[in-house]
């Protein structure tokens, strides 16, 4: 009597049973059909819903598209494709940009209020005073991004990548800061009254001395906090020599040196 091999439940399954993740395939929407959606969405807006239909442009590939002024309040953007678009001073507010693509898109004086950008990328975008007050920008994308003179009072920017951001008398009031990531970030004159760092805030680099309301207590919560810049009034509030800034910039740039040296290695 031949005896059955037993199986193994240990069997690698085959390629083809493996869960794969691919990135979202984007749609194509033609400029009459985007002007058409636009349309009925503002009817929607107007009439409080009863006509028209809400923008659904989820995963719309709408790349260096020309929505400049736009009323795209409450509209599902989720995932678009807003790469190198022109939203400057459309109305964004409540609007649904979760993981969107808004890299380089310019988004000066947008209303971006209460906006979910929840891990968007919005790497060099242009958001000069643009109002991002109590929007959810949680590990977004901001490295480079101009946000001089916006309004991010309440924003939400925990583990948000801000490094190399320009955040020139931004309003930065009672914004959650948590583990975001402000290195090297411009600071000057940049209000941040009750913000909170967190304890894990990266300042290497950075100018928060420049920025309005900032306490010393502030400073010490946020990592990396020792390769900052400081005016010579905050280096004694934080102890500090009065050569630390000299000190900073050797110290930068021997970590700069490094870090050129192990991408050179094969």
């Amino acid at each position: 009597m031949n005896e059955t091999p037993e199986t193994s439940t240990d069997q690698v399954p085959e390629p083809a049973q493996l869960d794969q993740e691919e990135p979202p395939q984007l749609r194509e929407v033609s400029k009459d059909e985007l002007r058409m959606i636009i349309e009925a969405h503002k009817t929607w807006l107007t009439t409080e819903g009863k006509e028209g239909k809400q923008a659904n442009l989820i995963r719309a590939n709408l790349q260096e598209a020309d929505l400049g002024g736009a009323d795209l309040q409450k509209a599902d953007l989720l995932e678009a494709n807003l790469q190198e678009a022109n939203l400057g001073r459309a109305n964004l507010q409540e609007a649904n940009l979760h993981a969107a693509n808004l890299r380089k898109a310019n988004l000066h004086a947008a209303n971006l209020q209460n906006t979910s950008l929840h891990a968007a990328n919005l790497q060099e975008a242009y958001l000069f005073n643009a109002n991002l007050q109590k929007a959810g920008l949680l590990e977004a994308n901001l490295q480079e991004a101009n946000l001089g003179d916006a309004n991010l009072q309440k924003a939400g920017l925990r583990a948000a990548n801000l490094q190399n951001a320009n955040l020139r008398a931004a309003n930065l009031q009672e914004a959650d800061l948590f583990n975001a990531n402000l290195q090297e970030a411009d600071l000057f004159n940049a209000n941040l009254q009750e913000a909170n760092l967190g304890d894990a805030n990266h300042l290497q680099g950075a100018n928060p001395q420049a920025a309005r309301f900032f306490t010393r207590s502030q400073v010490k919560r946020a990592a990396n906090w020792q390769l900052a810049f400081y005016s010579r009034d905050f280096l004694e509030k934080l102890s500090l020599s009065a050569d630390h800034n000299d000190k900073v910039k050797m110290k930068l740039a021997e970590i700069e040196k490094k870090k050129k040296k192990s991408v050179a290695k094969p």
